[in-house]
């Protein structure tokens, strides 16, 4: 994106995006998430993570799941292999289990196929019956 569209763009997303970063510091008011279990999740979520073998969350998840939760809009960067899908992944099957609504309920968009089929089988390992 050339500078001049930059800068625009971020001065307006500032005024309503939350970039989800793990805390720097333990003087952090609040004690980042130490495990699945502690969100405010539905028990069907939980169990379906467990299932999974998901317990612990890695900074990127501890600090941006509880954001999207909270209906805020996140922008999450970090490494592959991350967690950046499950991050996204558990506040859609949130939504998706308290608003049955038929038709489309999520558009999750990505560059690759490749990345695309890696989300489908995430989700698919995650959503279990009820979803």
């Amino acid at each position: 994106m050339p500078t001049r569209v930059q800068a625009p763009l971020r001065a307006k997303l500032k005024k309503r995006v939350y970039a989800a970063a793990a805390p720097a510091s333990r003087k952090d008011k609040k004690r980042p998430m130490e495990n699945f279990s502690e969100l405010q999740i539905s028990n069907y979520t939980k169990e379906r993570l467990s299932s999974a073998r998901f317990s612990t969350p890695t900074p990127v998840q501890a600090a941006a799941i509880p954001q999207a939760l909270a209906g805020k809009d996140v922008l999450a960067t970090a490494q592959t292999g991350t967690g950046k899908t499950l991050a996204f992944l558990i506040p859609i099957m949130e939504q998706m289990l308290h608003k049955i609504t038929p038709g489309i309920t999520a558009l999750v968009l990505v560059p690759t196929r490749e990345l695309a089929m890696q989300v489908v089988d995430q989700y698919n390992a995650l959503r279990g019956k009820q979803l």
